[in-house]
């Protein structure tokens, strides 16, 4: 959520001190990597709105050489794009798609996490996706769309 990892080395920092001085308010209703993602979620939430978040630090940029240069270039660009589209999304779309696709979690965890039905977790990750494959395929960014997800899951991996 945040695109900087040193942020976000912040994020789970004060995520775990938070949870391990609140530990005896866990009440066992949902599972505790649930509770954790909430306080992490949260305190990504707070600490986001507290700070400006998404310029580019130039001290951060590494140039890359070699023969995959323009292979990288296209999926920066691709990656740059997707993440400008999610980040543009609903707030509860945009929550359900970090959480079911970069940390992989079930739809019953989002939901629980979002404090949500599981059908509503499902519905805003779905209607997310529909609205990411129609502001990306009006800007030419992806030519197949036989399957978003696997287009985005590669987010992470990519090297800029």
């Amino acid at each position: 959520m945040t695109r900087d990892m040193e942020f976000t080395e912040d994020v789970v920092q004060d995520t775990f001190i938070k949870a391990y001085t609140k530990l005896e308010t866990f009440r066992g209703q949902s599972s505790f990597k649930s509770w954790l993602f909430k306080i992490g979620l949260n305190t990504a939430k707070n600490k986001l709105r507290s700070q400006r978040v998404g310029q580019l630090n130039l001290e951060k940029v590494h140039l890359s050489h070699g023969s995959k240069v323009e292979n990288r270039i296209y999926h920066s660009n691709v990656k740059s794009q997707i993440l400008q589209a999610i980040e543009r999304l609903p707030q509860k779309q945009k929550e359900a798609i970090y959480l079911r696709i970069f940390e992989d979690l079930s739809f019953k965890e989002i939901a629980d996490l979002m404090e949500s039905p599981y059908d509503t977790a499902k519905a805003n990750y779905r209607h997310g996706l529909m609205k990411l494959k129609n502001s990306l395929s009006r800007n030419d960014v992806l030519e197949d769309w036989y399957d978003l997800t696997e287009e985005i899951r590669i987010i992470p991996k990519i090297a800029l």
